[in-house]
């Protein structure tokens, strides 16, 4: 998963950006984790973080990784269990 300086989306252009991202992601990959299908092992994301949108992109994709699936401010995970792994490409 990478941000817009990497490869240009139609998501990052929604007016709703960066709020957007969380169904972006759980129509792509995100589902798996929701629905206990599989565990995630995000194993490339990452960015130079030149530009704001890169920024609020990371910001993000962080939180929700960590288990705010809504970006809410929240933890939605039940007690004791842990959000996705990843590795970080720079």
């Amino acid at each position: 998963d990478y941000p817009a300086s990497v490869y240009a989306q139609q998501w990052f252009s929604d007016p709703n950006y960066p709020n957007n991202l969380p169904a972006v992601w759980d129509q792509h990959w995100g589902y798996l984790f929701r629905q206990g299908t599989a565990p995630i092992l995000l194993g490339e994301f990452g960015s130079k973080l030149e530009t704001q949108s890169d920024k609020l992109w990371f910001d993000q994709i962080t939180k929700y990784l960590a288990g705010d699936l809504n970006l809410d401010g929240t933890n939605d995970l039940a007690a004791g269990q842990q959000g996705m792994s990843w590795t970080f490409w720079s």
